[in-house]
């Protein structure tokens, strides 16, 4: 869905137009498609709606999609986007080698997954957080370890262990249910 008034697409927020209108913010940061109407908080990217779709499948821990059109923005989302960029965001990877000459640009989703994956990545979203944030920022990955892919399994276990305590209470509620349950089905 989108809403366009003279075939100007019409945003939630008026400064996400005067973000959008950067260079570089006005195609979609993956596959080059012209009007993105979403983007990922923690990236600052922009991104089309089947980018998003592929976004949304790494977890808001990697990509935290939320639609330019009909979300509302606060100011601290609003200045991340400003501090960020799909102009940014590329030269970080360019930086490490990860993309030339704009060969990130592509349809396949494992190639648009695996640029958020890597460890430059990772480095980038936690610099926008730090400058956004006021923190220091953190330690730049050497050439070599940029290029390399997060261990998803230790960086979702670390992620979530912080964000969902409740769920660990949860399983282990069930766990007690099922032994009780057992215990009273050998009692008969």
């Amino acid at each position: 869905m989108s809403f366009h008034i003279n075939n100007k697409v019409i945003y939630s927020d008026p400064e996400i137009e005067k973000i959008i209108s950067i260079e570089g913010n006005n195609r979609c940061v993956d596959c080059g498609s012209d009007d993105p109407q979403w983007a990922s908080i923690n990236n600052s990217v922009f991104v089309c709606i089947n980018c998003a779709g592929i976004h949304r499948g790494l977890g808001k821990q990697i990509s935290h999609i939320r639609s330019l059109i009909v979300d509302n923005w606060d100011d601290k989302q609003l200045k991340q986007l400003f501090l960020g960029g799909n102009t940014r965001f590329i030269s970080n990877l360019e930086d490490y080698g990860i993309v030339k000459n704009n060969n990130h640009l592509s349809l396949n989703p494992e190639k648009i997954e695996k640029k958020y994956l890597y460890i430059a990545s990772e480095y980038y979203r936690q610099l926008l957080d730090a400058e956004l944030n006021l923190k220091d920022s953190p330690e730049k990955p050497d050439p070599l370890s940029g290029c390399e892919l997060i261990n998803q399994k230790d960086f979702f276990e670390q992620q979530t262990e912080s964000v969902y305590p409740l769920e660990q209470d949860i399983n282990n509620y069930s766990n007690e249910n099922d032994e009780s349950e057992e215990n009273s089905e050998n009692k008969e």
